[in-house]
């Protein structure tokens, strides 16, 4: 899996890692990449921070060479928006 592959290698090169126990509960709801951390000093921040900006360009990165999804499979969203608040999709534009 790309996304993990590419997560882990983030981690190890900005030295990012959990040092906190993840929840019973959270162990459902959080990402193998979620990073669980109470920075010990400015350095640990700064790096967490460069981390955050790494994650941010790959995303980017990727959006850009993405294709939006065809109209047909955005119609349960868009019939639903009537019901929440749910931004515009590519399609409807």
């Amino acid at each position: 899996m790309w996304r993990l592959a590419r997560g882990r290698e983030l981690q190890r090169k900005h030295g990012v890692e959990t040092n906190r126990v993840v929840p019973e509960w959270g162990r459902s709801v959080f990402s193998d990449l979620c990073v669980m951390m109470k920075p010990s000093g400015e350095a640990e921040l700064a790096s967490f921070v460069r981390y955050c900006h790494a994650l941010v360009q790959a995303y980017l990165q990727i959006a850009r060479h993405v294709q939006p999804p065809a109209s047909n499979l955005c119609a349960p969203l868009h019939s639903a928006s009537h019901l929440h608040h749910v931004p515009e999709c590519a399609c409807a534009r």
